[in-house]
């Protein structure tokens, strides 16, 4: 991978490079983390394909990322590189663009079947791959060293109504006027009964009100959210957790019910994984190949890496 001192490139430039060099593909993401675990994923099968974050591969104008309507960031980045290489009738098949599909699979239309070369994730991040039953236990049982007692499904079952409240409380606060945002320290207006995490929401909200500028906006948005954020979670119920719950918020919602309910396997030399971002980071590594390869964005990388190489 390019690093951040590394060479990087115009658009048009990339093109050219897949142009003269047209057996050669490429994988960029939004970042570095979601970079390695792919590059690792190929690596396993001794394929030469390089992935890159998209900022350490090219340099990419604000007014070229504007049409696609997403907030400007790195997934903006991807997907409007996406939509110019969708253009070269060479680099689309050399050149594979992977986002994280964030609220594409709930609550956005975002129509991006006519980029073949663009590709989301399964789930709502890379993270929420960690959120399978048998990698939370190789975390519990080898990283923490928990005993049996503490099993990984009962953990997830505690955690997940929690995780998509907070999710979709958040999207619903996005499109409040005004766009209040969520208080960082969430955790705070959370507690656990009988086993498992409830979320103050009613709290959340009257605190992201709070915290706007506009009066208005304190006065008269409180119970459209509410009503808003109950029927997304009703109309919702159905769908796969995975979709449903942000990654981030899956490694802080745990850790928090680790140390609350189980403070025991957070002690001596594990008191690090108190940490969210650590957690996380374990997670992640515990994921393998085999399991990555049954879930079909692994399945669509490798049927066009397999094409375009061959």
């Amino acid at each position: 991978m390019v690093e951040e001192s590394g060479t990087r490139y115009t658009i048009d430039e990339l093109l050219t490079l897949h142009t003269v060099a047209p057996d050669e593909h490429e994988i960029l993401t939004e970042g570095r983390r979601d970079a390695s675990l792919l590059q690792w994923f190929f690596d396993t099968t001794e394929s030469s394909i390089a992935v890159f974050a998209v900022s350490d591969r090219i340099n990419i104008d604000f007014d070229v990322v504007i049409p696609t309507g997403l907030d400007f960031g790195e997934k903006a980045k991807v997907v409007a590189t996406a939509k110019i290489v969708n253009e070269d009738a060479l680099a689309r098949d050399t050149i594979t663009c992977v986002v994280d599909a964030d609220y594409w699979h709930s609550v956005e239309d975002y129509d991006h079947a006519g980029i073949p070369c663009l590709l989301a994730t399964d789930y709502t991040s890379m993270e929420m791959y960690c959120f399978n039953e048998y990698i939370l236990d190789k975390f519990l049982r080898l990283v923490l060293r928990a005993p049996k007692e503490i099993r990984a499904s009962n953990v997830l079952t505690s955690i997940s109504s929690a995780l998509v409240e907070l999710y979709l409380l958040r999207w619903c606060l996005k499109m409040a006027p005004g766009s209040p945002t969520l208080p960082a320290k969430f955790l705070r207006s959370c507690s656990i009964t009988g086993g498992v995490v409830r979320l103050n929401s009613s709290k959340l909200i009257v605190d992201a009100l709070n915290s706007c500028s506009s009066p208005d906006v304190r006065r008269d948005s409180g119970d459209a959210i509410e009503l808003s954020l109950q029927h997304k979670v009703d109309s919702l119920n159905e769908i796969d957790r995975r979709k449903v719950i942000g990654g981030h918020d899956f490694s802080q919602m745990l850790c928090f019910f680790l140390k609350t309910m189980h403070p025991e396997v957070l002690r001596e030399d594990r008191r690090g994984f108190i940490d969210p971002s650590t957690t996380e980071l374990t997670l992640i590594g515990c994921l393998t190949r085999e399991l990555l390869a049954i879930e079909p964005l692994f399945k669509a990388l490798v049927a066009r890496v397999t094409v375009s190489t061959a």
